[in-house]
């Protein structure tokens, strides 16, 4: 992802050393040495000092953005995992809900139409996300999940699998934001909301719902910093 400060901050830094040497580099040898009319140095020098300037205020503006907006970037250990219920049904509406929690490793929520998934509790595996900053509130990251498609929890053997995200901070309160996230080996496609706790920034709490290709996946995740 191209970083707008990096970008500036080379343009400038390249158009400033091509005019000084325009300017100035012919005079090293001075056997080509020549004189500029007066006026048009001085644009010159002012255009070498304005791009100076600039390159000064954009390496500012860059550490600014990273204290304000990056402090999220860091390693997650995924907390907590829900989907749910079936039919968006309440849990204390649910019947048989001590035998579903048996049989699908589950834990009903009480008042929400939420379920905890068990098993990525008991398979004693870390499940990581891996956020990285970039500018202006976007990351990038890796988050890691079971994969169902490999996985046979009944044989006690675990698949991982990664989603690549892009999360963008609400730069208003830097507390909330949106994002988007792609399974690495399969076409499966969603989106992400997410709020910082604003007692503990280093524990987010990130709502999903798969696009592609079912629609049906939703649930929400507890991220705590690693």
């Amino acid at each position: 992802m191209k970083n707008p400060y990096f970008f500036n901050i080379s343009w400038l830094t390249v158009t400033a050393i091509v005019i000084a040497l325009t300017l100035y580099g012919p005079c090293l040898n001075s056997k080509w040495c020549f004189q500029f009319p007066e006026a048009l140095e001085n644009i010159l020098i002012g255009i070498i000092s304005s791009a100076i300037l600039l390159v000064l205020t954009e390496i500012i503006n860059y550490f600014v953005d990273r204290k304000k907006y990056g402090f999220l970037q860091k390693n997650y250990l995924k907390k907590v995992i829900t989907e749910v219920n079936e039919g968006r049904a309440r849990s204390d509406k649910i019947e048989n809900k001590i035998e579903l929690e048996f049989t699908n490793q589950i834990r009903y929520i009480n008042d929400s139409i939420y379920h905890e998934l068990l098993y990525y509790r008991c398979d004693k595996i870390e499940y990581i996300t891996k956020l990285k900053y970039h500018h202006h509130g976007i990351y990038t990251g890796i988050v890691e999940y079971l994969d169902h498609t490999q996985s046979d929890l009944r044989n006690n053997k675990i698949v991982k699998t990664e989603a690549f995200i892009t999360l963008n901070l609400n730069l208003a309160n830097k507390m909330t934001g949106a994002g988007s996230f792609k399974y690495r080996n399969r076409d499966d496609f969603g989106k992400f909301e997410f709020q910082v706790d604003d007692q503990n920034p280093g524990r987010i709490i990130v709502s999903y719902i798969n696009t592609i290709p079912s629609g049906l996946a939703e649930g929400y995740e507890v991220w705590v910093k690693r």
